[in-house]
């Protein structure tokens, strides 16, 4: 028995949501004409198949909305105006009775297997059922969506050249595919659990010693991830630690798949999970302590996140204000720079004009030189150095998140790892330098690595290490213990928001690479996508395609640029203001 010929399920989804092909009743004459207007050689064939007149118009209609839909639809399903259009162009009055006859005559049956040979295409049988199914079981393994199903498996009987089945035959056929796909998934976890795992899992759903059950504190949402909650998060991501349960089936599940029984889980009361078949209340129920755990890791990621962002536009902002307070000491500072260009440029000898320098400095030149210092640290926008004054408030913070979040590096650099350890490792240290550590010369498991300092930004240098950019070859021997400690958390921002830098089991920083397809995925779908993208996959060629493209792209654009006006108006209005 073919798919689609049990009893129809209630709906599921709806055709408007799915590319399935359906005619317009309101067409413009610019539709109809491209579309719906039969070629020369398709009306040779119509008059050579048909008997009658009217046979002949039918036969149009039926092949030119063969072609549109990719299946056949009846003449009492037509819009009237492909209707008029088709018999315009084939100069042929018809009525609607006539065509009503047509659909229930055998003529029709043996033009559609004409149409089909002409057109290439097969009739919708056990071969495309197999293609449907397959399709449809590769996309359930990473997405949920009924239309999506549909789409993935129309674009393949397409692909094929089969004949489009009924819409309610691709329900049908989306809803049990995912239906034995689920189950599987289902099963798959319910295999990796122990029989302390049953245990543990089904003390959610009873009634201890609380008047509510472990299951109703799980589903609660913790709120805003604010600092005011941070000693909620905390305690509740040591909870939910706890309760992880069959990792390893989960991560082999599409993190789609798993946030989708999360949210059927969440939907649930204890008394439902109860009721239900073992095995899907298992996976139900672990994917939910999974994906609150990822949620709380966010949440706490969010938090670190605004705290250091605040920080640093806190600093920005003091750096404007400490510009409006210190712009008479700037102003002093340029109208000596011009006395003393003015000392050096007057007439007389090397001594005379020195002499003139010295008067214009006068007592106050190591003063003007701490100044020069003092605004030099702020150069180039530099807000680094007020960092400290917010950092204070919001170490304990910071550090707190280090404590219970685990951070690692995403690709093989594992430089701010090292910083990472090294600043928690010295955080109650009170001296305000700290010396570098360096290689010990044993080979015992307990010899410490130098710590490597390449990494630190160019502007955060001299504020860490008290070296010049100029001294940057030369490793340096101490760091500013609090100093660090802020480049430190701010390249931890940096990095959490690239991705360089993810939170294990989070969700929206978890490791990234870890959601790329795997070589063997790409090795058994290069080619069919080369082929959709209409890219050439071989390395070699795809460098030289894309060479010609740009050389292309670059050549079209040199020659079209005398013409295009608005690049021309705009060179003019800037050599007018020149």
């Amino acid at each position: 028995m073919l798919i689609g010929q049990s009893a129809k399920p209630p709906a599921m989804t709806s055709i408007q949501d799915t590319a399935y092909p359906r005619l317009k009743h309101q067409l413009t004459a610019k539709a109809l004409t491209t579309v719906y207007t039969p070629s020369e050689e398709e009306v040779v064939l119509a008059a050579g198949m048909t008997r009658s007149r009217v046979t002949k118009v039918a036969f149009l209609l039926l092949l030119k909305t063969f072609q549109r839909l990719g299946y056949p639809v009846l003449m009492k399903d037509l819009p009237a105006s492909i209707i008029r259009h088709i018999s315009t162009t084939a100069a042929v009055s018809v009525s609607a009775a006539a065509l009503e006859n047509y659909d229930r005559s055998g003529s029709r049956r043996r033009h559609l297997k004409m149409i089909r040979d002409y057109l290439g295409v097969t009739a919708y049988g056990e071969a495309a059922q197999a293609v449907m199914v397959e399709a449809m079981t590769a996309a359930a393994q990473t997405k949920h969506d009924l239309a999506d199903l549909i789409n993935v498996a129309i674009e393949e009987l397409v692909k094929a050249k089969f004949e489009l089945p009924a819409f309610s035959t691709l329900q049908r056929a989306a809803f049990q595919v995912r239906t034995a796909v689920t189950q599987g998934f289902y099963q798959q976890v319910f295999a990796a659990l122990s029989t302390d795992d049953y245990l543990k899992l089904n003390r959610l759903f009873i009634r201890e010693e609380t008047a509510t059950t472990l299951w109703n504190r799980l589903k609660q949402e913790p709120g805003k991830p604010m600092l005011s909650h941070l000693h909620a998060l905390v305690e509740r991501l040591h909870w939910l630690q706890d309760w992880q349960i069959a990792t390893g089936a989960l991560k082999a599940l599409p993190w789609v798949k798993l946030k989708q029984f999360a949210a059927e889980a969440q939907t649930l009361s204890a008394n439902q999970m109860r009721e239900m078949a073992p095995h899907r209340r298992y996976t139900l129920a672990a994917a939910l302590l999974s994906v609150q755990h990822a949620r709380t890791l966010d949440d706490l990621a969010e938090m670190l996140i605004k705290r250091l962002r605040k920080m640093h536009h806190n600093a920005r902002e003091a750096l404007v204000q400490y510009r409006q307070e210190t712009q008479k000491r700037t102003d002093t500072l340029v109208t000596t720079l011009r006395d003393v260009i003015v000392a050096y440029q007057q007439e007389g000898s090397v001594a005379e004009r020195l002499a003139g320098i010295e008067t214009v400095l006068g007592p106050q030149a190591e003063t003007l030189l701490e100044h020069c210092d003092a605004h030099m640290a702020y150069a180039d926008n530099n807000y680094l150095p007020f960092l400290q004054r917010f950092y204070k408030s919001h170490r304990a913070t910071l550090f707190r998140f280090l404590d219970v979040v685990p951070l690692h590096s995403s690709t093989q650099d594992q430089q701010l790892e090292a910083a990472i350890h090294f600043i928690r490792q010295h955080r109650t240290a009170r001296s305000t330098w700290l010396a570098m550590p360096q290689p010990d010369d044993s080979s015992t498991a307990s010899s410490t690595t130098a710590l490597e300092c390449s990494w630190i930004p160019s502007k955060w240098w001299q504020l860490v290490t008290g070296q010049s950019s100029s001294q940057r070859s030369e490793p340096p021997t101490q760091l500013h213990r609090q100093q660090f400690e802020i480049c430190v958390f701010s390249q931890i921002l940096l990095e959490l928001q690239s991705g360089d830098l993810y939170i294990a089991g989070s969700a929206e920083y978890g490791d990234y690479y870890s959601q790329l397809v795997t070589w063997e995925e790409y090795d058994a779908q290069i080619e069919t996508y080369g082929q959709q993208v209409n890219l050439p996959v071989e390395p070699t060629a795809f460098v030289h395609h894309v060479q010609q493209w740009l050389e292309k792209a670059a050549t079209a654009t040199d020659e079209a640029f005398p013409t295009n006006t608005i690049k021309c108006q705009v060179h003019r209005r800037v050599a007018t203001t020149t």
